[in-house]
């Protein structure tokens, strides 16, 4: 669990901190996994709809990331 205690200190609603830790939980050694949005939704009782949210919270907060690190917005 320790691995994950920054997505605890970032500012994400909790639909993204579960989705993040369902594909962190079910990669292989390589990181990859590539579930349906339904297959998430069904494993984590959430509606595909709430998943593609997750989805877009994740997208947007690594896009503020490396902006941040490239120096593009402060």
């Amino acid at each position: 669990m320790s691995r994950l205690i920054f997505l605890y200190q970032m500012d994400l609603p909790h639909r993204a901190v579960a989705v993040y830790t369902y594909l962190h939980d079910r990669a292989n050694k390589n990181g990859e996994c590539w579930p349906s949005v339904n297959t998430i939704a069904g494993d984590i009782k959430l509606s595909p709809a709430t998943v593609r949210r997750a989805i877009k919270d994740l997208y947007t907060q690594l896009q503020n990331i490396l902006c941040l690190q490239l120096g593009l917005i402060r």
